[in-house]
């Protein structure tokens, strides 16, 4: 009924793309991406939006990216949605999208199902990797392990968006 995947594999399985501002194919165009100009990636600060209207996170400002959270979630997008937006773009013999920038690189096969457009959950992401992928950034951080991501352009980047002061590279 769905599909379970890490976060490239559901690149691959939706065909929405992931490697850009707009990763993240639940929030699709409703999302603020941020460029990280140091360490070269995207930076996606719009979390707390998914909070209670009245949950403390929401307020702190300094503990984030320096504003108060006062956007609601995002709008689930239903299949018939998706499948609209899909509609619009134009794709050459091989399902390829010839639309230049544009999130969805092609239709998926998976529309032909007769339930997918009703699913609302269409894609999970696996845990199981997610929780590796944490714990590994956590302990070799805590360890200072050549294969941390605690590194000078991190550091810089959190300078340049000006939050968490305590952990900017020290000019000395």
């Amino acid at each position: 009924m769905w599909t379970t995947s890490d976060f490239p594999r559901l690149c691959t399985l939706s065909w929405w793309n992931t490697y850009t501002g707009y990763a993240d194919p639940t929030c699709n165009f409703d999302v603020f991406p941020c460029r990280l100009r140091r360490s070269n990636k995207w930076c996606f600060m719009g979390h707390r939006r998914f909070l209670k209207r009245s949950h403390k996170f929401r307020l702190m400002k300094k503990q984030f990216d320096g504003t108060i959270e006062e956007r609601g979630a995002t709008k689930l997008l239903f299949g018939l949605e998706i499948l609209k937006q899909l509609d619009v773009i134009t794709f050459d013999s091989n399902l390829e999208s010839s639309s230049k920038g544009n999130q969805w690189r092609r239709k998926s096969i998976l529309f032909n199902l007769p339930y997918w457009k009703d699913n609302l959950l269409r894609h999970n992401l696996d845990v199981m990797h997610i929780e590796k992928n944490v714990c590994d950034n956590l302990l070799y951080t805590m360890l200072k392990d050549e294969k941390s991501k605690d590194y000078l352009q991190a550091r810089q980047d959190l300078k340049d968006i000006g939050i968490k002061e305590d952990l900017w590279p020290d000019e000395n």
